[in-house]
């Protein structure tokens, strides 16, 4: 029996793979139908960030909250790693700067490779509130941390979630 995604309820078929859900009243692409009441399956899949990262934002709208979960939590280590590596480089620029005895294009390089570090880490910052507004909208909150045991009990809930239906007992006196 052709179900709802959604409520569970049984679907009336419409014409060109469309189904109606009286309860949600709306109207359901086939590819969207569950069987028998049971809930939709969502694939719980690792997610690759060098392949995601750079998603422009309605990409990255596009994915299920578990990616978006696993993706914020390589953005902040990335950008962690961009920030070190800006303030090492920032430190070279200025020792530069000072010593007299520098060559003026080597300072002048020093100062383009600090700028670009900057540059690296400003736009780490940026796809990394990308991701935690995307979390913001769909958890209501942004995690504060996010580890692998956070990962681990997200999965886990997933998990228990696909278990269960979505079936009403029928009435009975």
């Amino acid at each position: 029996m052709k179900t709802c995604c959604y409520c569970g309820s049984q679907v009336i078929q419409g014409h060109k793979g469309k189904y109606y859900c009286d309860f949600c009243e709306m109207v359901i692409d086939s590819s969207s139908l569950c069987e028998n009441s049971e809930r939709k399956e969502i694939p719980i899949r690792k997610i690759y960030f060098d392949v995601n990262y750079n998603k422009t934002t309605p990409e990255l709208m596009t994915l299920s909250t578990f990616e978006l979960i696993q993706l914020l939590q390589h953005a902040r280590a990335y950008r962690t790693t961009c920030w070190d590596d800006w303030q090492t480089v920032k430190k070279i620029a200025k020792a530069s700067k000072k010593d007299e005895t520098m060559q003026q294009e080597l300072v002048e390089q020093a100062i383009k490779n600090a700028k670009e570090h900057y540059e690296l880490y400003q736009y780490a910052t940026r796809k990394m509130f990308v991701f935690e507004n995307l979390l913001c909208e769909r958890l209501g909150y942004i995690p504060k941390r996010v580890s692998r045991s956070y990962i681990e009990k997200y999965e886990d809930l997933m998990e228990e979630k696909k278990r269960s239906s979505m079936r009403v007992n029928p009435f009975h006196i």
